[in-house]
């Protein structure tokens, strides 16, 4: 009994976890995208927050965080988030919480 109960607690636990949420939202390559890779066309910039909006070719708008620590590269030179332009093809790679390690943009 006791070690069935624990069994169900420890299987909860791992069900509510910031990685099997992550997982889930990086489960489809039909949603554009793929394990830790984010990649579509740039919708919207923030440049106060640090978020991008990226459509992906399945249609679905995903929000990455970047912050100082996120490598920024546009048209393969390395950049701040200000020079990504709405319209330019993105890939993102991902962390926790959608937060950016690296963010690469193409544009003209």
């Amino acid at each position: 009994m006791v070690k069935s109960f624990l069994v169900m607690a420890v299987a909860f636990v791992i069900a509510l976890s910031p990685a099997s949420a992550y997982a889930a939202i990086t489960r489809s390559k039909n949603e554009g995208i793929k394990a830790n890779k984010i990649e579509g066309r740039i919708t919207a910039v923030d440049t106060n927050t640090g978020a991008v909006t990226i459509l992906t070719s399945a249609g679905k708008a995903v929000v990455v965080k970047t912050n100082a620590s996120t490598k920024i590269e546009r048209n393969g030179v390395r950049a701040k988030l200000g020079s990504i332009k709405v319209g330019d093809r993105a890939k993102a790679i991902v962390v926790a919480n959608r937060l950016a390690s690296k963010l690469e943009s193409t544009g003209p």
